[in-house]
This record gives C-alpha cells, structure tokens and sequence, in this order.
C-alpha cells in the first residue's frame, strides 16, 4: 500500500530542516519505489527505487524507473491555464504533471520518449513570444538542465528576446553551461551595466537572492568561463573594477569575496588570487539549476 514519507530539501531561513513528502510504496527495509515525481527534491523521478535513512535526511536511488523528472519553475503564481497548457503539451511526448504549487509543476516523462522530442517541447515553450513570460524562463531552465551545452543554440536566440526575464534567465543559462559564441553579446551587456548610471538604491538587490536577482553576476562568470589566459582573466577583473561603482552593494560583497583580484580596494597577494570559478559557477545554478532526475 502506498505511504508517505519525508526526504531533506534543505533549510529555512532560520536554519531548521526543511522536508518535502513523498508518495510512495515500500518495497524492502529502507527501500522505497516512488509513486510520483517529487516537486523539489533533486535526483529522482517516479518509478525510482530509493533508499530512504536517517529519517529521511539521507536519499539515493538504488534502481532506476522509466521516467524521467523535470521541475519547471514559474516567476509568478500558476494558473489553470498553465496547468491545462502544459498538460496538453506533455500528451505528445506521454508525460504527466504528478505535483505542482504555487509557481512550480513537477513533470514525469516516460523514459522512453525520444530526447529530441521532449527537447523539442521545451525549446517550443522557451522562444514562443506569445507564451505566458513564467512558462517561457521555466522553459529554458530545464532546457538547460536536460541538454547542457546543446541548448546553446536556444539561450542565445533568447539573450536577444524582448522580455527582460527572458534575458535574464537566457543569461543565466549561457553562463551554466552555455557555448563560446555569446562572448562578444554579453561582454557588450557587462560594458552596459558598468559603464551606465550608478543604481539609485543600491542595497536594493536581496543577498539572499543574489543569484536570481543580479545581471551583472551571471555576465561576469560567463566571461571567466571562457578567458583562455591570465591576461583575459586580467583585463576583465579590471574592466569590473572600474565599473565598480555601478554595482549593487550585495553584488559588490560576493564579487569581492569570490574574485578578489576584481575589487578596487583589494591589495596585495589578496589582488593576485584566480577566481572561485567553481564556486561562481554554482552560485550562478541555484536554486533552479540542480540536477534532474
């Protein structure tokens, strides 16, 4: 008989444990067979056989089902439109919406459903102008988090898009795990951010949501990702450095502590450290670009 159980997602903002529960059917100690996918947990999709310890705090797939998961993340509250909208869309490929709330809908395909097709859909929802603006950002994440390098081709087109968000999530999309070719664009927007007026409120941007919230960020790590040189890597940490002033408070407390040598007022050896590109990088992919299932 099917049961629920809780898995770890994370922590509050208070720093309690944070759980997400689970439909699904024991099947030996510790052992459970998912009903359907979760909604925020990562790594896992319906039909996975999952090992469940320490009260939940600790998961790992022991045997892979027939589906895989996607979480699709919206910029505003769902509506039954989008519900009914995506529903028809998944019916081409066989895939289902097994959960949703307020701006998220978990999706379930079928293993079986050729990648393209189900890239296909995607790429449809991402550069559809007439789509609803969260569906189209949803889009282009799992888009990403599915094909990696190969969504270049989408997230560049999107860079250009009309809709600011759009271009925001295109941005952060190419700086994940887009190709070489957006150099010059991007380095044109870095050039914009820093060279305009300074914000007018700038503790404006929330250090909690940094990595959602900042443009220049994402721009910056995209660059670093393709400087085949420490004299690139040279002349772009002074480019952000003069341009300093225009950055938000919050995006100048992060550049400074993951790419010092960036920063106006830092000296010394401090001034001659590489970056934290690794550690940029995953600033850049949370919380939406964790790993599917």
């Amino acid at each position: 008989m099917p049961e629920v159980v809780q898995v770890l997602i994370g922590r509050t903002r208070a720093g309690q444990d944070s759980f997400e529960p689970l439909l699904v059917t024991p099947d030996e100690a510790e052992l459970y067979v998912l009903e359907r996918s979760p909604l925020m947990a990562d790594g896992i999709a319906r039909g996975d056989t999952v090992r469940i310890g320490d009260g939940g705090r600790t998961y790992h797939v022991v045997r892979d089902g027939d589906y895989y998961a996607l979480q699709l993340y919206y910029r505003r509250d769902l509506e039954i439109e989008d519900l009914r909208s995506m529903e028809s869309q998944l019916s081409e490929v066989g895939g289902e919406i097994d959960a949703h709330a307020a701006c998220v809908i978990a999706v379930t395909v079928p293993a079986a459903a050729t990648t393209s097709r189900v890239s296909t859909l995607l790429e449809g929802h991402a550069t559809d102008v007439a789509a609803m603006e969260g569906e189209r950002c949803a889009a282009l994440v799992s888009l990403t988090k599915r094909d990696g390098v190969e969504a270049s081709d989408v997230a560049v087109a999107c860079l250009a898009d009309e809709n600011a968000a759009v271009r925001r999530y295109a941005l952060r999309c190419l700086a994940v795990a887009g190709d070489g070719r957006s150099r010059g664009g991007v380095s044109e927007l870095l050039d914009a951010i820093l060279s305009g007026p300074a914000p007018k409120f700038a503790g404006a941007l929330n250090p909690a949501m940094l990595s959602a919230q900042s443009e220049a960020i994402p721009a910056v790590v995209y660059l670093l990702r393709y400087c085949a040189t420490a004299n690139q890597t040279g002349l772009l940490a002074k480019k952000v450095s003069a341009g300093w002033g225009k950055l938000y408070k919050a995006e100048q407390v992060w550049l400074k502590a993951a790419w010092p040598a960036c920063s106006p007022d830092v000296q010394g050896e401090m001034a001659t450290l590489r970056p934290d590109l690794t550690g940029m990088i995953r600033f850049v992919m949370r919380p939406l670009f964790a790993p599917l299932a």
